[in-house]
């Protein structure tokens, strides 16, 4: 089912940033009406003209709201308008990750923009609001021309042309050296590149994938490349914009900014020395628990960061639902070709095996969550998202959870020596039982040679 369900989380995450080109017509009820139509937005769509498709669904909406067909559009053009936000995002959290294994921090000029966070999280829930009132029709029906849009943002549309991707290291890849690999190329998150094309789904290839069946031996992108779209697929598409949201209501809960003053002399082999004496005011090669707090504002609630945390949890639940709803629709759907939550594809139990779907429900029933660390078939801890969601002000400041640290002078050099026990092993009641740190960041720390 690992399988199964990593394709479906490949496939879905690529059609959360696609654009629909095609509509399965219905007849039209506008009598002679000059006013524009659904059909003519999704005929605008085919086209790949999307600022017109935008202004006609807009059109249709002033004057009936809930039309499903209407706000399916505009959630197909919404997300693909989101995208250019979720490629700077994933290019920001690129360029703020620390390079390990060794210990390079972060630099000042790449910390992450929390306003533009912010506002992907407003893009996110107009996403959603339209896609729920599309899911009131269970009939509705589309096509998903993958490959028609300009993802790259060159300003040509290039659906044969293969996409390029830049990885977390700044490595390019093609996509097929990304997608169709047993063995993926590269770090995530990946970013789209303008040097590329537009192309990166071969329907025959990932449908071969989902039937086990003999891969074909050349990636080819052609006019036979689309996926239809139902209610299945548009639940499939809430439960990637639900599972984003609860990421970014994550990262728009803390203030990610470190103090002005803090040593910013990164490239200097004495950084290490600089942030031990910014901390230390006792003078003792030790930072504890208090010393911390000269962090401020790192790490504490932004304006509405209760809010913030309480609808991750909210966001993550939904989210679920939503893969259940669209596992129920997968288990009745029909044989369909290009229905890639059909039983062409799912047979045996759907979307989800009946174990993984009763592991779903328990966890929207209690908000626990078991974790295997060592992946020996054991719950090791359990997670508790009910204290983030009911006492998210437990977490107003999570600088408070962090031991104290000590160091050493080895030849001119300052090292981590020691660190302390956690103040709350808990974690303010998140963890069961509660973290000790040795056998837990303690070798982190060490994998990621700040321990030397």
């Amino acid at each position: 089912m690992k399988k199964y369900l990593l394709m479906f989380v490949l496939i879905g995450t690529l059609a959360f940033l696609t654009a629909c080109t095609d509509l399965f017509q219905k007849p039209s009820s506008g009598g002679g009406t000059t006013q524009p139509s659904v059909e003519d937005g999704w005929k605008s769509l085919e086209e790949g003209k999307v600022s017109e498709a935008e202004s006609i669904f807009e059109d249709v909406l002033s004057r009936n709201p809930n039309d499903p067909d209407a706000n399916a559009g505009m959630a197909i053009v919404k997300t693909y308008r989101f995208k250019e936000k979720l490629y700077s995002i994933a290019e920001s959290i690129q360029n703020s990750l620390p390079s390990f294994p060794t210990s390079t921090p972060l630099k000042s000029s790449t910390q992450l923009d929390q306003s533009e966070i912010d506002s992907a999280i407003d893009d996110l829930l107009e996403i959603e609001e339209y896609l729920d009132r599309a899911l009131s029709d269970p009939n509705i029906s589309h096509k998903l021309y993958v490959n028609k849009f300009d993802w790259d943002g060159d300003g040509t549309v290039e659906a044969y042309t293969p996409m390029k991707v830049k990885d977390a290291n700044g490595t390019i890849y093609s996509i097929e050296e990304v997608i169709y690999s047993e063995q993926p190329s590269g770090t995530p998150p990946y970013v789209v590149i303008p040097d590329g094309g537009d192309a990166w789904f071969d329907f025959e290839w990932f449908r071969a994938m989902l039937r086990e069946e003999e891969l074909p031996e050349t990636i080819a992108f052609d006019n036979n490349d689309y996926i239809t779209i139902d209610d299945g697929t548009l639940y499939l598409l809430k439960f990637f914009v639900k599972s984003i949201l609860a990421s970014l209501r994550l990262l728009a809960t803390w203030n990610l900014s470190l103090p002005d003053d803090f040593p910013t002399n990164y490239d200097d082999p004495n950084w290490l020395a600089d942030v031990l004496e910014y901390f230390d005011e006792n003078e003792n090669m030790t930072i504890d628990e208090n010393e911390w707090q000269r962090l401020d504002p790192f790490l504490t609630f932004r304006e509405n960061g209760s809010q913030n945390l309480s609808g991750s949890v909210n966001a993550l639940e939904e989210g679920i639902e939503a893969l259940l709803e669209a596992d129920e629709d997968s288990e009745k759907d029909e044989e369909d070709l290009h229905d890639i939550t059909s039983q062409e594809y799912l047979p045996e139990y759907g979307l989800l095996r009946d174990e993984d779907e009763e592991s779903l429900r328990n966890f929207l029933d209690t908000l626990d969550m078991k974790v295997d660390v060592d992946d020996d078939g054991n719950t090791d801890y359990t997670l508790h998202f009910s204290i983030l969601k009911n006492n998210p002000d437990n977490f107003s400041d999570l600088k408070v959870f962090f031991p104290s640290m000590q160091f050493q002078n080895i030849d001119g050099t300052i090292v981590l020596k020691s660190i302390g026990e956690l103040p709350d092993p808990t974690l303010g009641g998140l963890v069961e039982p509660g973290i000790v740190l040795p056998g837990f960041v303690g070798d982190i720390l060490r994998r990621g040679s700040i321990l030397k």
